[in-house]
């Protein structure tokens, strides 16, 4: 099973189980004191059968007794930061329970999408994905619940617990998805079906699992994180910790007085930040845009992308709002100047500012964009601190 950021593996017998008095009097055989000996707590004795040459074995076969097969187990989950602890039962048996991190594995994954976050859930978590049918939907005051046949399934909807207030736009899927219409995943806890509203369901795939390095609580259920083929990275959420997550925030919500309410607000799970200005990046590369994109969220600024010249001017006309744009000069379809042309010559656009930034250096190019209408121009490399500068002061005097 899945627990945190570990995968557990448990191995249980139904025999004899580890007679500790017979480790005890090993103990003893191998020159410990019956003091110390008899200071080791009952739990703590078992211990003893991963260390290095111990056994309890009367003979030494060509296959046990020489105190070495425990040692290498232990010893080599420890070197993967893996982990194996035991508990016996005399005359009933004894359970082995192994932990192994999930940043070595690789995970059959379905991709999906709800109140804005795309995220991984692990195709073993999963019970069944049904089809939303607002009709099956009985309301109790502040809970839902699908009826699925004869079974009553609660829902949860993530809109009502988080709110991610970012300084980037939402994650983005290129594509279209598999089901472009809400469903519902149903995952089973404590043998009660259960279910999560979604939006979309993009696909199935065969991911890594790294793990989340932060100083951040996370909110339970976020147990890692996995990279799409694009490089973009996406949480891998546990439903049953999730729901169990969602469930003591809203038990502490409905706790707090009405007058602790009025002064702290935890009814979601949010990361505030105060508006920002938004800067279109265009360039071919993906890995400038995303050099650039990373500096800029950084400062405190919201991000849009475009691949070219026309892919901007596209979504600028039908609609996008930027309060700046960061343009390269060479690309495919629309160059950097047939984009400064085009936004120019649009009543509408031609009060952006737009900065170049190109690997072309001369004062030839430099005078023909600015003549064009760029705003300020940037030669590869550039001064990181002198271009945020430059469009602070560009939005502030547009």
């Amino acid at each position: 099973m899945q627990q945190g950021n570990q995968t557990i593996i448990t191995v249980r017998d139904d025999g004899e189980g580890i007679n500790t008095q017979k480790i005890r009097e090993r103990l003893l055989k191998l020159g410990f004191s019956k003091t110390q000996v008899g200071q080791i707590p009952e739990a703590d004795v078992v211990d003893a059968i991963f260390e290095p040459g111990f056994s309890t074995a009367d003979q030494v076969t060509e296959l046990s007794g020489r105190g070495i097969g425990m040692d290498v187990v232990r010893s080599n989950l420890q070197q993967i930061r893996g982990d194996i602890q035991v508990q016996t039962e005399l005359g009933k048996g004894t359970t082995f329970t192994i932990a192994v991190p999930l940043s070595l594995l690789v995970l059959r994954v379905v991709i999906v999408e709800s109140a804005g976050i795309v995220f991984a859930v692990p195709v073993n978590s999963i019970k069944e994905i049904l089809h939303y049918d607002s009709e099956l939907i009985v309301r109790q005051g502040n809970n839902e619940q699908m009826i699925w046949g004869e079974k009553s399934l609660p829902l949860v909807r993530l809109a009502d617990s988080f709110k991610f207030q970012r300084p980037s736009k939402p994650f983005e899927m290129e594509g279209s998805p598999k089901i472009d219409q809400p469903v519902v995943l149903v995952f089973e806890e404590n043998s009660k079906l259960q279910g999560i509203y979604l939006e979309k369901y993009w696909n199935e795939q065969e991911v890594g699992i790294r793990p989340v390095k932060t100083s951040v609580n996370l909110f339970p259920g976020f147990t890692g994180s996995t990279v799409l083929g694009d490089g973009r990275v996406i949480p891998l959420i546990e439903p049953i910790a999730l729901n169990k997550g969602i469930v003591k925030q809203k038990m502490d919500t409905a706790s707090q007085s009405q007058a602790s309410k009025n002064e702290n607000d935890f009814s979601s799970f949010a990361f505030p930040v105060s508006n920002t200005s938004t800067i279109l990046i265009v360039d071919d590369s993906v890995n400038v845009r995303r050099y650039l994109a990373g500096i800029l969220e950084h400062n405190g600024y919201q991000v849009e992308e475009a691949k070219d010249g026309q892919d901007a001017v596209d979504k600028l006309l039908n609609g996008l709002m930027v309060d700046a744009m960061i343009c390269d000069v060479e690309m495919p379809r629309l160059d950097g100047y047939g984009v400064l042309s085009e936004v120019k010559s649009e009543p509408n656009l031609e009060h952006i500012p737009v900065a170049m930034l190109t690997s072309r250096s001369n004062d030839k190019h430099r005078k023909l964009a600015m003549k064009l209408g760029a705003s300020a121009y940037f030669s590869k490399p550039f001064n990181e601190q002198e271009m945020l500068n430059t469009l602070e002061s560009l939005i502030g005097s547009s």
